[in-house]
């Protein structure tokens, strides 16, 4: 039996060569992932449906210039990831270079290392460290949840993102660095 990730190239496969007939089914395999990505980002279920399924139009008008379709999910969530901040500096430009909490809901409860795991014992500290990736840097907030909450590889998100594996890492490496160093200086440390 195939996997999901199989059945989705096969079906980017499909979509490439103009054959739409298993969009329906590629669509009912990924708008569960892209639906979360955009929900992330966008921070409400209106404009993460609205960036979704611009995403859509948009894979269905681009998916003949993806050269490895074995990439289509993580070059879609690429397009998902755009389109939702198109839709949010379009909305407020102003203020979309500030990250609202909302967004970070999850993360309070997501494990953003081993050693940040067993700092993260209870709702109070976890409060702490929603506010403190909440003080991260765009790029590093935007690797932060890939990687945490989407559960996406270094290579995916560095593929989705278009940087390279390097950066992603050193995004990573950083952001870690920088939520242990807030947290040191709140006085929480690491058991």
């Amino acid at each position: 039996m195939k996997t999901n990730t199989e059945r989705i190239n096969e079906l980017a496969v499909q979509l490439k060569n103009g054959d739409q007939s298993g969009f329906t089914e590629f669509y009912n395999l990924t708008s569960s992932r892209a639906y979360f990505i955009a929900l992330k980002l966008c921070g409400n279920k209106f404009d993460a449906e609205d960036a979704v399924q611009e995403s859509y139009m948009v894979l269905l008008s681009r998916i003949s210039s993806l050269e490895k379709t074995e990439s289509v999910q993580s070059w879609f969530g690429r397009i998902v990831a755009n389109k939702s901040r198109d839709l949010l500096k379009k909305k407020n430009p102003l203020l979309f270079s500030e990250w609202d909490e909302r967004n970070f809901d999850a993360a309070a409860q997501a494990e953003c290392d081993r050693s940040l795991e067993e700092t993260v014992e209870n709702a109070e500290l976890a409060g702490v460290v929603m506010h403190e990736i909440g003080g991260l840097t765009e790029e590093k907030r935007e690797c932060v949840i890939m990687k945490y909450y989407n559960d996406l590889s270094v290579a995916q998100i560095a593929d989705s993102i278009g940087v390279p594996v390097s950066t992603v890492k050193n995004r990573l490496w950083t952001a870690r660095k920088d939520l242990m160093n807030a947290l040191v200086s709140s006085g929480i440390t690491a058991a």
